[in-house]
């Protein structure tokens, strides 16, 4: 969970003293105030009035930074590249970031290790890590070919542990990766590399703004105790609209205080923590989301009053007709399926309630629950099913069989699930046979399915986990393979495709193997409805059709069991 942290001055006449955006801290230019006099004393007074309000604002925006020279020293560089066309670039342009380190540039807040973890899994955490990306530059790659190249510089706490944590570095890298979409307005290719390079180009010298962070900020704070010994002040939420933006306003009221400099806010997209040492703390869930990158604070002396403002986020409403926007839900395209993720699972499959997933198929007015249960199966699985691609392309072509997606991303899961609810709002007693839940496939697969209950077992483009000593977490294995002959019927077909020519290998060689699966030929993979979606109707396997890429598909079926017929 991004995060901001909010410090004030009321000796700056209840203004914003600073305010730390610890995602995303933009690189300014040095203002000449100088030349800027002289250009404007030539014209008349309703300019010169014009160039003072300019110089106030760009004084008022930038009031809270302190500016820094910094070196930045090599870490690791991320290769990618664009997967769309913009006004000024080509799509599949190649695309350089430079992780890079300054001791100058803010360190971490100090958070537990399981806040850390949970940041690193994907899930929703407090920890973020301050991150300052460099304007974009151009450049050429050693093969002399046009490319774009930035530096994303951090505190050098955060690069010493991503050279000892994998998934630390992955945590960094989507970080970085997602701050230069929002910065530029440019989507980046997740099937990137980490090339044997210092850096891309020279890392220059140059002046960038830190957070003016207060003594205050940086400490600790024990939240435990101070829910239980600190009052909660008043706290009152309203809406406005200005220039036709909806604007969220937060008031809390601070009788005991005549100032507000040593208290600290900490903003979330729908969490806001106040804490006043000895006097105040609140700790308050927000009904909807706001954008923490607009979040101002002014204390209000006379009323002894603590404004904070922000624009509210139009998070899609479950009965809304509007899809939902990939923007508001994107996370890391890795998770650690190892780690003990917070997940909800069926004792058995017997204790599953689909009821809640498949409503028009288990009507409410039946009351016999094992009854419903018995009367409709999913058939369909697509494990790691991403944006829901393929469960969506498939519902209209088999209207009557139950689909589910599992996926372990947080908030990829809510996405698909959101998505879902939208097309089944906008298309009446449609996408009613799709649905999705958070799970780790690896692990709790008989839980849910019984013997034979699957038809289709889908494997569309899964991590291919690229390190000799990561193979163990492969979706496809020898061992996992046994699961999945178990929960697949006789006759039933497992689809397997990625753009990774050493991961298609090994699954062949995984299923090859196994006595329970036989490869169809690709003559009769052709003939298949489902194979050509299998290839198009994904995220990932758009991206590599757009990139030209190679898709390599597999199909396998379940065959009978000897043992079983003896």
């Amino acid at each position: 969970m991004a995060t901001n942290r909010l410090d004030f001055d009321d000796n700056n006449k209840g203004s914003l003293h600073s305010l730390l955006t610890l995602n995303s801290i933009k690189e300014s230019r040095v203002v000449d105030e100088k030349a800027l006099e002289e250009l404007f004393a030539e014209n008349d007074k309703d300019i010169a009035a014009l160039a003072q309000q300019t110089r106030q604002a760009l004084a008022e925006e930038f009031s809270g930074y302190q500016y820094v020279e910094i070196q930045p020293k090599p870490g690791f560089v991320i290769k990618t590249h664009t997967v769309a066309k913009t006004d000024k670039y080509p799509a599949s342009m190649k695309v350089f970031i430079n992780v890079c380190y300054s001791e100058k540039i803010t360190a971490p807040m100090q958070v537990p290790e399981d806040e850390i973890q949970k940041a690193v899994k994907g899930e929703e955490s407090t920890y973020t890590v301050p991150m300052v990306v460099s304007e974009l530059r151009e450049d050429k790659d050693k093969a002399q070919r046009p490319c774009l190249v930035c530096d994303a510089v951090i505190h050098l706490k955060p690069m010493k542990r991503s050279k000892e944590d994998d998934n630390y570095k992955i945590f960094l890298t989507e970080l970085a990766l997602a701050i230069f979409e929002e910065k530029f307005k440019m989507e980046l290719s997740r099937s990137l590399s980490f090339p044997k390079l210092y850096s891309q180009g020279p890392l220059n010298p140059r002046r960038v703004p830190i957070p003016k962070v207060t003594e205050v900020a940086s400490k600790k704070l024990d939240k435990s105790n101070a829910t239980q010994t600190l009052p909660r002040p008043d706290f009152k939420i309203t809406e406005s609209k200005q220039n036709n933006t909806d604007t969220v306003i937060m008031a809390i009221q601070t009788p005991l205080q005549e100032s507000i400099g040593n208290a600290t806010v900490d903003v979330e997209s729908l969490r806001i923590i106040f804490h006043s040492p000895g006097k105040y703390y609140l700790d308050e869930i927000l009904p909807f989301p706001i954008d923490i990158e607009s979040a101002n604070a002014r204390f209000i002396k006379p009323k002894r009053t603590l404004k904070i403002r922000a624009k509210r986020l139009q998070k899609v409403n479950t009965m809304s007709a509007k899809l939902p926007q990939k923007r508001y839900y994107r996370q890391r395209a890795h998770s650690n399926p190892f780690s003990d993720h917070q997940l909800e699972y069926p004792l058995s499959p017997s204790h599953m309630d689909w009821s809640k997933h498949y409503p028009a198929f288990f009507p409410a007015d039946n009351q016999d629950s094992a009854d419903a249960r018995g009367k409709k199966k999913v058939e369909f699985a697509d494990l790691g099913c991403g944006y829901g691609g393929l469960l969506v392309a498939l519902s209209p072509l088999y209207p009557n069989t139950l689909m589910l997606g599992m996926e372990i991303r947080v908030k990829v899961e809510e996405y698909v699930y959101e998505r879902i609810q939208a097309l089944r709002k906008q298309n009446p007693k449609q996408y009613e046979n799709i649905s999705i839940i958070r799970m780790n496939a690896m692990k709790f697969l008989p839980n849910f399915f019984e013997k034979g209950q699957l038809s289709k077992l889908f494997f569309l483009f899964p991590d291919p986990h690229f390190k000799k000593k990561k193979h163990k977490a492969r979706i496809i294995s020898h061992g996992l393979l046994a699961e999945y002959a178990y929960i697949l019927q006789e006759g039933g077909i497992i689809y397997t495709i990625t753009d990774v020519r050493d991961l298609h290998d090994w699954m062949v060689k995984c299923l090859d193997e196994h006595p329970l699966f036989e490869r169809i030929s690709d003559e009769e993979a052709e003939k298949d409805p489902v194979v050509p979606y299998v290839r198009t109707a994904t995220e990932e396997g758009k991206k590599v059709e757009r990139n030209n890429g190679d898709k390599f598909l597999a199909c396998y079926r379940r065959i009978k069991d000897e043992e079983e017929l003896v």
